[in-house]
C-alpha cells in the first residue's frame, strides 16, 4: 500500500473525448487546502483517444499552473488510470531517469519504425547507459 501524498494543492482534472470527431474537452479545478481557487476549461482540441485526451488535460492543466507558479501539487482524474489498481507519477531527476533517457534517444537516433517492448533490455541501451547502475 502506498502512502498518501499529503498537499497544500490539488488539482482535480478530466477530459471529455469525441470519437466521431477525434476531439477533446478540458477542465481543472485547483484547490487550495480543499477550496477550490482556480478553474480552467478548455473545449475542442485534437485527441486520438480518452487516454491522449486525459494526458493532454494533464499536460494543460500543469502548463496553467506553472503560469501560477504552482510548482508543489497533487493532481487527481477519475479516468486516467482507471485501468490501474494503483497508479502515480512522480518527479525523479535526470540522473535517474538515465535508462529511459537513453531509450528515448536510441530510438530517435536508430528511427525505431515499430514500438520496442521487451523484458530483455536492447543492445544499444546497455551501451548507452554503461554509466547508469543498470
Amino acid at each position: 500500500m502506498q502512502e498518501l501524498i499529503v498537499s497544500r494543492w490539488r488539482c482535480q482534472f478530466d477530459a471529455f473525448w469525441t470519437n466521431d470527431l477525434d476531439k477533446a474537452e478540458w477542465g481543472f479545478v485547483l484547490l487550495d487546502a480543499g477550496l477550490p481557487s482556480l478553474f480552467g476549461a478548455q473545449g475542442e482540441s485534437a485527441a486520438a483517444s480518452p487516454l491522449h485526451a486525459e494526458a493532454e488535460g494533464l499536460i494543460w492543466a500543469m502548463q496553467e499552473l506553472l503560469k501560477s507558479r504552482i510548482t508543489e501539487v497533487l493532481f487527481e482524474s477519475d479516468s486516467l488510470s482507471s485501468e490501474f489498481q494503483d497508479f502515480s507519477i512522480v518527479y525523479i531527476s535526470r540522473s535517474l531517469n538515465v535508462r529511459a533517457d537513453c531509450l528515448t534517444k536510441g530510438g530517435r537516433t536508430r528511427v525505431v519504425s515499430s514500438p520496442y517492448v521487451d523484458a530483455i533490455a536492447p543492445s544499444w541501451l546497455v551501451f548507452a547507459g554503461q554509466e547508469a547502475a543498470i
